[in-house]
């Protein structure tokens, strides 16, 4: 559930559908014949049997992208290799924006593309990525009367107040609109899916998919030394993009994670998941928030209950092994008791660290099941691993550091050590990362060194062969939100200092304080 806290202006909803030719779906194209969870092979066959829908979206994506694509090969093939650093970002920020712009008029599946790539410092440069993160897929609601017929299809005679002709929705976004009402004597939510959006995003995705392997097959011949990850990419995506279509399992998640909530730590009793009423694979009614964004609130408050947050994170992180990997500041309410309350549940994935070709470091695997709801699923391995590299993070143990990036999948076994650990030695040591180096640091020191850091390690990511896995992708999304709600009303904040009691915990209970000692001197 995703509630803004201002109403969309009538003349957007005037716009009616709103999104251009982007989901026009033939007639003999329905969403009920598509599978409810992202199958590549079934959702292949469903657009290969409806060749011309397929052929028609295909050439207008390649019109929109091809004139970027067109200038991003000329860059490649014509700047020079020793462009200054501050021109080469420029440029690359210009292409990023006009990316941006080229993925927002394609819709909804390359809008969620492109807010997938801000967070993949290995595939995108880093200047690109800060432009990519400010993309957003709110656009025009469609007319009531539209949400209102598919509410009839799914409900039936379901007595719904005040959800009307006249109603207004609250929200509106690429997939769906919000709008308040009540429902068996309670102020609700009711999320309604836009017409369409399953054949228009399978449709999307396939085509991204068939491009995926079409790079990937090309990049053997001509780069036969990268490692391959397209295709890997674009899969994980596909199951968390078609994810969010199936509010039954946004759901299930939700009353999944309400429960976790309820038997969890005494500490996050002021943690607050609404109640999910009913639910179809395309509308869902919770309880209503009333109340505002975490972002929005008093400095005290923020003060209050960011900290919560991050123990809320860490423990879904580490101690859970299921968390909402979204929580951006529409996601993260206050509400009238105070309390820290998390909605917005739509697409996931089962990512893990553990899907790819095993290896004499890689003991443990798990399946890649499609799950629902923003959320992602981390198995016991991924966890135990993660919290090791915490620890080898926190005492500044750069080689342990590389085998744990083995283990986690970030780096192929092959790699070459001997060259990587001195390069990621030299940003460690530069930036004092190493938790002794850091005491008695001032914290707004300790967030310009941090900046320093992240900025070399992506360049890193980029040019060496890193490969993100995507549920770190998501953490690592988690964690700049977090931060940036608690900087708007503490400056002085420092999320390493509330984020270490919680993850030096965890390592005691997984490792013992022998165990962690060992850890720490490897």
């Amino acid at each position: 559930m995703m509630l803004a806290r201002r109403a969309v202006p009538a003349a957007a909803t005037a716009v009616g559908v709103g999104l251009g030719t982007a989901y026009a779906i033939e007639p003999t194209a329905r969403d009920d014949e598509l599978p409810r969870q992202w199958d590549r092979s079934a959702v292949a066959a469903y657009w290969r049997a409806r060749p011309l829908a397929a052929a028609s979206r295909a050439i207008e994506v390649a019109a929109t992208l091809a004139p970027v694509a067109a200038r991003i090969a000329a860059d490649r093939a014509f700047v020079a290799t020793d462009e200054p650093a501050v021109e080469r970002a420029a440029r690359q920020r210009l292409r990023a924006t006009q990316a941006r712009d080229a993925l927002v008029e394609l819709g909804p599946a390359f809008i969620k593309l492109g807010q997938q790539l801000s967070i993949r410092p290995d595939v995108v440069p880093p200047p690109a990525l800060e432009v990519l993160r400010g993309l957003c897929d709110a656009v025009p609601a469609v007319p009531t009367s539209t949400a209102l017929e598919t509410v009839r299809e799914d409900l039936g005679d379901v007595i719904i107040e005040g959800l009307d002709a006249h109603a207004v929705p609250v929200a509106a976004a690429s997939l769906g609109q919000v709008y308040r009402a009540r429902y068996e004597g309670r102020d609700v939510a009711v999320k309604v899916q836009r017409p369409n959006m399953a054949c228009g995003v399978a449709r999307d995705l396939y085509l991204l998919g068939n491009w995926a392997r079409f790079v990937e097959s090309a990049k053997a011949i001509l780069v036969p030394r990268q490692r391959p990850y397209d295709i890997q990419l674009i899969d994980a995506f596909c199951r968390g993009a078609y994810g969010e279509l199936d509010y039954e399992h946004e759901a299930a998640n939700q009353r999944r994670f309400k429960d976790a909530i309820s038997n969890g730590p005494a500490s996050l009793r002021d943690v607050y998941v609404p109640e999910v009423r009913l639910a179809t694979r395309r509308v869902l009614i919770s309880d209503w928030v009333e109340g505002e964004r975490l972002s929005q609130a008093s400095q005290p408050t923020i003060k209050r209950l960011v900290p919560l947050g991050v123990e809320l994170f860490c423990w879904q992180l580490l101690d859970l092994g299921f968390y909402h990997c979204d929580p951006h500041p529409g996601n993260l309410l206050v509400d009238g008791r105070g309390r820290l309350c998390v909605i917005d549940f739509g697409s996931t994935r089962r990512p893990c660290a553990f899907d790819v070709t095993p290896s004499p470091r890689r003991r443990h695997r798990c399946d890649t099941t499609p799950r629902a709801g923003l959320c992602a699923e981390i198995s016991a391995p991924a966890r135990e691993n993660m919290t090791k590299a915490m620890v080898h993070l926190i005492e500044g143990k750069v080689a342990a550091l590389v085998d744990d990036a083995v283990d986690l999948d970030f780096l192929p076994d092959d790699i070459d050590r001997s060259a990587l650990v001195p390069i990621l030695g030299r940003v460690f040591d530069g930036a004092r990362l190493a938790a002794k180096s850091m005491d008695g640091v001032p914290v707004q020191k300790r967030r310009k060194e941090f900046a320093a850091v992240s900025a070399d390690l992506n360049n890193i990511f980029f040019e060496q062969p890193f490969r993100v896995p995507d549920y770190f992708a998501l953490v690592t999304r988690a964690l700049i939100v977090l931060e940036g709600i608690a900087l708007s009303g503490d400056p002085s904040f420092d999320i390493f200092k509330a984020a270490y009691p919680h993850g030096l915990r965890r390592a005691r209970e997984l490792f013992g304080v022998e165990g962690l000692a060992r850890i720490a001197a490897a």
